[in-house]
């Protein structure tokens, strides 16, 4: 049970007497406290997702107090995307509709669809930011390796890709080993770059420092 006055309560997210039952999916209706601390602090990434229940038995199927869930309780996330299909009208964030990948996640069709973009001005960084990425030397390094494991693979019907390009509407044949060894060129001038670079800015630190 959340005690008083720990960050939990004072946040105002958790109640003092609310009963944990569960942590991302797993079970602790039963478990002693200090097991399910530990257990929340050694989850590393996001999100922590608790079951609640507040003022009944702790039950999750009970329905003693306000607190406690309905048998009939369903994820507003999922009873959202359902009841879009029929929507005339729905709001929705930019990248919903602007990221392709996204986009075809979430199953959203955008044929004959009037499409309204409020604040529009926040577009151009919407696109820059879904058509970005963000990675370190060693993410890259880690790439090079693995690009030229693929690279030294023997040529074969078993490794052969079929390319498209979606702007001509064609199509064309190569194998893995060569798409690996064009990547790994690209990959291996992105990197000599960023280590060019590093080097300069070390040895030109400038008036405030490298």
């Amino acid at each position: 049970k959340v005690k008083e006055n720990p960050p939990a309560a004072m946040n105002g997210s958790l109640q003092v007497e609310d009963r944990i039952v569960r942590v991302n999916g797993n079970d602790v209706f039963n478990s002693d406290p200090a097991h399910v601390s530990t257990m929340i602090k050694g989850i590393k990434e996001d999100p922590v997702v608790l079951d609640v229940t507040r003022g009944g038995s702790g039950s999750l199927s009970s329905r003693g107090g306000d607190g406690d869930y309905s048998p009939h309780a369903a994820c507003p996330y999922y009873v959202s995307q359902m009841l879009s299909k029929d929507a005339e009208i729905v709001f929705a964030p930019y990248n919903y509709v602007l990221d392709p990948a996204i986009r075809d996640a979430m199953g959203i069709e955008l044929a004959n669809t009037v499409v309204v973009l409020d604040e529009a001005h926040n577009v151009e960084t919407v696109l820059r930011d879904a058509g970005s990425g963000r990675f370190g030397e060693i993410e890259l390094c880690d790439l090079i390796v693995m690009l030229n494991n693929y690279a030294i693979i023997e040529k074969s019907t078993a490794n052969i890709l079929e390319l498209e390009d979606s702007n001509v509407g064609e199509s064309e044949t190569a194998h893995l080993c060569e798409v690996a060894h064009a990547l790994l060129l690209f990959v291996e001038k992105i990197v000599d770059k960023l280590r060019d670079d590093k080097k300069y800015f070390e040895r030109n630190p400038g008036k405030k420092g490298a």
